[in-house]
């Protein structure tokens, strides 16, 4: 935020720190970024870490709008590639939104 703000400003960023700090923690808990969530599993598994995951993520009602929109392969491809990662969520007990 300050390397955003002092470059803005055009001044000097030397020796500012450039990195923005997503990861909030408190006594009870650590909240991630969404999509750290799966590379932070596979770090903990990798050097057996236990670990314990609460989604408390709400899950909003589909809905479904009325379209007539084919798909390219490419977003064939995609859309198998996004069901396969879900899938895997779900294998580890993450809900997806």
């Amino acid at each position: 935020m300050k390397v955003c703000l002092k470059k803005n400003l055009g001044k000097s960023t030397y020796k500012t720190e450039k990195y923005f700090n997503l990861i909030e923690e408190s006594d009870e808990e650590i909240m991630i970024p969404r999509g750290f969530a799966i590379d932070l599993i596979s770090f903990c598994k990798k050097k057996n870490i236990p670990f314990k995951i609460i989604d408390q993520r709400v899950k909003q009602d589909e809905v479904n709008f009325p379209n007539e929109i084919e798909l390219t392969s490419i977003n064939e491809r995609i859309e198998k590639q996004t069901k396969e990662h879900n899938k895997f969520l779900g294998e580890l007990g993450l809900k997806t939104i």
